[in-house]
Order: C-alpha cells, then sequence, then structure tokens
C-alpha cells in the first residue's frame, strides 16, 4: 500500500488504533538469543577416506585439519546466506545485522563449527526502516520487517528520536522542564528482531543447514584427498 492508501484507511476506521499488526510496543528492549545453527558432518561418510589415511601414513591430525577447514568453508558460506535471508526478514541492511551472527570456527580437536545468532529488537526511527511522520499523518510510516507498514496514532518527536506511541497511562513528570505535570507516558516503537527471525523461519534455515552439511562432506573428502596425495 502506498503512503496516500494507508492515510485513506486509516481516515474509513480500517486500520486498529493498535497501530500495524506486528509492530510490537512493549516499552522495553529485549535480547534474544535463537538456538545454535551447529554444521555437523556424519564421519561414516568419511570411513573410506580414513582407511586411505592410514595407508598413506598420514596423521590423524593433519586428516581432522582438512575436514575442519571444510566445515569452516560451510558455516562462512551459511553465514552469507543468512545474513542476506535476515535483511529480506527483517528490513535491516547487511551492515547492522553483521554483529549478530557469531562464528566459533572448528577445530581439528572439535570437529565442529558453530553459528550462533544473538540480537535485540531495534527501535523503529528514521533511521532504521525508514520511519516518516507529518502532522496531517494519522501515524508513522516504516518498513519493518520489509514491508510497508502504519503504525496508527504513533509519531516521531525529532530527528534522532525512536518513533514513539502513547500508552494510555497518565504520570507526574519528577525532573525535567515538565517537573510537576502530568503527562501521557509514551514508548518507543520495536522492531524486528534477527534472533526471533531465525527460530520463525527454521525450516527454511534447516535447509539451508542441510545443504551445507552435504557441501561439507563433498569439501572434505576433496581436502583429504589432497593431503593424502602430498603425504605420498
Amino acid at each position: 500500500m502506498s503512503k496516500q492508501s494507508w492515510k485513506n484507511a486509516a481516515r474509513a476506521g480500517l486500520i486498529s488504533r493498535e497501530g500495524g499488526p506486528i509492530a510490537s510496543n512493549d516499552g522495553k528492549r529485549v535480547r534474544s538469543t535463537a538456538g545454535d545453527i551447529v554444521v555437523t558432518i556424519d564421519t561414516r561418510d568419511l570411513a573410506r577416506i580414513g582407511a586411505q589415511l592410514e595407508a598413506a601414513g598420514m596423521s590423524i591430525r593433519r586428516g581432522h585439519e582438512s575436514i575442519s577447514r571444510a566445515i569452516n568453508f560451510g558455516m562462512r558460506h551459511l553465514r552469507t546466506q543468512l545474513k542476506r535471508d535476515a535483511r529480506n526478514w527483517t528490513g535491516l541492511p547487511i551492515r547492522q545485522l553483521d554483529g549478530a551472527f557469531k562464528m566459533f570456527p572448528s577445530t581439528p580437536a572439535t570437529m565442529t563449527g558453530v553459528l550462533k545468532v544473538t540480537d535485540r529488537h531495534h527501535m523503529i526511527a528514521r533511521g532504521n526502516f525508514g520511519a516518516t511522520w507529518r502532522r496531517s499523518d494519522p501515524g508513522a510510516y516504516h518498513r519493518a520487517w520489509n514491508r510497508p507498514q502504519l503504525a496508527v496514532g504513533a509519531f516521531l518527536a525529532g530527528s534522532l528520536a525512536p518513533v514513539f506511541k502513547r500508552t494510555g497511562v497518565r504520570v507526574k513528570m519528577d525532573k525535567g522542564r515538565y517537573k510537576g505535570q502530568v503527562r501521557e507516558r509514551l514508548a518507543p516503537l520495536w522492531g524486528p528482531n534477527t534472533a526471533k527471525e531465525i527460530e520463525k523461519h527454521r525450516p527454511t534455515v534447516q535447509a539451508r543447514l542441510n545443504i551445507v552439511n552435504a557441501s561439507v562432506v563433498r569439501e572434505a573428502e576433496r581436502l583429504v584427498r589432497v593431503a593424502i596425495a602430498r603425504a605420498r
């Protein structure tokens, strides 16, 4: 919908005063961690390679080093894919998603790579999700979750401030220029959380993980064969 379409719908009473259907407004910042995404390989698929390692007189550690390199290759590929997915799911640019994805590389000792996704809810503001508002608007417009929305009754108080909504709770101000006055409490409008979006799209994430697992096995076999050839 265009801005004018949102405005017409709001004037016609077709949009709830509570705002968009998925924009949260709980008045607090929440930190959330998705379940770890772990890339593992079934070593039974490499049993024949293990036998070749022994026959070639190659140390097990050197074989594990090759397999770990393959796992880390797959992990980096998976991280890149999930960042692109998260950009589409949240509407956040890649540069703001970098900190949410932390990779714990595989080592010859662990033979397991972990990609951990940890994030917080992002405030909806001019700099986030392209929020806009004018006094004549029925609410603030934004593109959280990568879709145009209207948060009815919400507004912007400044160029750097987030989008606010009135909570309906009146409090007496105890400091600042409005000390002693009774005013309605405001709460910022919160947008998506990358970790929660990962959880929400688990089937897609699992499908990508399955593809990566298969590619890791193929890459591990290739690296081990190269190592055997060099050892000979």
